[in-house]
């Protein structure tokens, strides 16, 4: 920087005349006074040189503050967004918490005493015999086969049973689950999709495909059928909470799923006294 003698402000270096006070700085060729014109001239590069120089100079300071600003504003929207995901993420989860709870508490102690029950049902014998009568529909609905051996039909309701009983624990420990929240309620849905899935299957498959064989076999088909309609209800009930999320749903599948469990339970027994019976039949002939 080259300091002016008259005005004393500071010029950048390469100015022969100030561009404030018009003092000539120094000679272009070294030496000699400079005519008017040629003064006049010095001083009009000088400057609009200067303005150039303060132009580009503010035109970058200006471009600075712009992308300075804009930057501000990203950062300010990043963490706007940022913030408003977080309340998002923080309200789903208080919302998926409540709507466990909520969830657990509508089955209550329906779930609790099933799931108690599913432990110790198929421990404890049935003491007790309840024949069942055959309703003139349902007997006319099946018809005993004298051709297929009796143990055929006993196998595939113990098949169809044993199912029932697997998946139903496996439903009965989500749901209870739920209030611990060792479950969440995908869980619950995909346990009772599974089992629904399994029970079709085994209902549709090898118990279809072996009729019962005597007027003893069509009282255990009775049962087993009523357990199959029940249990069809309770699982097509409990899945509706997921179309409208009503728990209405649930506390109602789940007192329905109780009676089948029940009534699962007793077939089981029927089942197994008859198969021994027929074992100890086996064993008295040999």
């Amino acid at each position: 920087m080259t300091e002016c003698p008259k005005c004393k402000a500071s010029i950048q270096d390469g100015f022969v005349v100030c561009p404030y006070c018009r003092q000539e700085l120094k000679s272009p060729h070294g030496a000699g006074e400079l005519s008017p014109e040629e003064r006049e001239r010095i001083y009009a590069e000088e400057k609009a040189r200067y303005e150039a120089r303060v132009r580009i100079e503010a035109e970058a300071e200006e471009n600075a503050r712009h992308e300075a600003e804009e930057k501000a504003r990203e950062e300010e929207k990043r963490q706007a967004e940022a913030k408003a995901l977080r309340e998002h993420e923080e309200i789903a989860r208080k919302d998926s918490t409540k709507l466990s709870f909520g969830f657990f508490a509508a089955i209550g102690v329906v779930v609790l005493s099933l799931v108690l029950y599913l432990w110790v049902a198929f421990v404890l014998p049935d003491k007790t015999d309840r024949p069942v009568e055959l309703s003139d529909e349902q007997a006319a609905t099946v018809t005993p086969s004298s051709d297929a051996p009796k143990e055929t039909y006993i196998s595939s309701a113990l098949g169809y049973l044993k199912s029932l009983n697997t998946y139903d624990t496996e439903v009965a420990m989500a749901m209870a689950g739920t209030a611990t929240g060792k479950y969440a309620l995908g869980d619950v849905k995909a346990a009772i999709e599974r089992a629904k899935f399994i029970e079709d299957a085994a209902w549709s498959g090898d118990y279809q495909k072996n009729p019962p064989v005597s007027s003893e076999d069509l009282v255990i088909h009775k049962k087993v059928t009523e357990c199959r309609r029940l249990h069809d209800s309770a699982l097509k009930e409990m899945l509706a909470f997921w179309k409208d999320g009503n728990e209405a749903h649930i506390e109602s599948g789940a007192q329905t799923f109780q009676r089948a469990v029940l009534l699962t339970n007793e077939c089981n027994s029927d089942v197994g006294k008859i198969l021994k019976a027929m074992l100890d039949a086996d064993k008295s002939n040999k």
